[in-house]
């Protein structure tokens, strides 16, 4: 007898909090509006502001920024998005070498020093006439504050050198490293700050409803169950990880033969 397989998921890649962006991204329209203001100006030849983002864990600021740069990426060859995830690329020639792997692809070697991938971007912007707009987000991952220092002055300062036009988007969770910038730095943001405040339980809730509704079977999950995982997630402050435990949920029902997510399936997943 041939074994069927069933799935409980819709479109399992909803609850990929590394690659899916949302169709629709709610509760953040203010912030994404002073993102696209900040970078517009490229569309003119013009120089983009360098801004901060700031905000904890979880408060949308990673998806706001892959938002816009999709936006950008599919409307115009003016600007070209760059975005580095520091928790992964935390030094610097990983960062350099992330940047010049967006730009050139496979065309560049992994064995290429610091000085040659920079000289490498700048050479880009130059030949392409392209403005460059680098996100390194999570970039308080970084914990030499030297470091950063030395990198986003060097890349910022490429402008008046080279007569690029680069600018940065630094997404940051920790509000004490900003105090920690050295002047010449802060100079290129100056107040530039665009705040993620945290979500409400609400907010919370609404957000893995909609995950549910475009990732399930209908009549998987019981809005019950999404507002306790959404209470819980509130408490944490940890929305990412309700997203993650969603899928993990499903996956373990699955296991179980279940056709449905039981209160259980959810505690498990958050060993409670």
């Amino acid at each position: 007898m041939e074994e069927t397989l069933t799935t409980l998921f819709k479109r399992e890649e909803v609850f990929d909090t590394t690659l899916y962006i949302p169709e629709t991204f709610e509760y953040r329209n203010s912030q994404i509006a002073e993102i696209i203001r900040a970078i517009k100006p490229g569309l003119t030849n013009n120089k983009p502001q360098n801004k901060i983002i700031l905000g904890k864990q979880s408060s949308g600021k990673t998806t706001a920024i892959r938002k816009v740069f999709q936006t950008i990426n599919e409307n115009t060859q003016k600007i070209k998005t760059v975005y580095v995830n520091c928790r992964i690329n935390d030094i610097e020639k990983e960062i350099y070498k992330r940047i010049a792997i967006s730009l050139y692809g496979n065309k560049i070697n992994y064995k290429m020093q610091k000085e040659e991938l920079y000289s490498r971007i700048i050479d880009y912007c130059v030949k392409n006439n392209v403005t460059l707009v680098i996100c390194l987000d999570d970039i308080d991952n970084i914990h030499n504050i030297h470091i950063i220092n030395k990198m986003m002055y060097e890349l910022l300062r490429s402008g008046e050198s080279f007569f690029v036009k680069i600018s940065i988007i630094a997404i940051i969770s920790r509000p004490e490293l900003i105090s920690l910038l050295d002047r010449r730095v802060k100079n290129f943001f100056l107040s530039n700050e665009i705040k993620f405040p945290d979500y409400t339980k609400e907010e919370i809730y609404n957000i893995l409803k909609k995950r549910c509704e475009k990732g399930l079977i209908h009549g998987t999950i019981s809005d019950e169950i999404i507002y306790s995982l959404a209470s819980y997630c509130y408490r944490e402050s940890d929305l990412r990880s309700a997203i993650e435990t969603l899928r993990s949920a499903v996956v373990l029902a699955e296991i179980e033969g279940s056709l449905a997510i039981e209160e259980w399936h959810i505690r498990d997943c958050l060993c409670l």
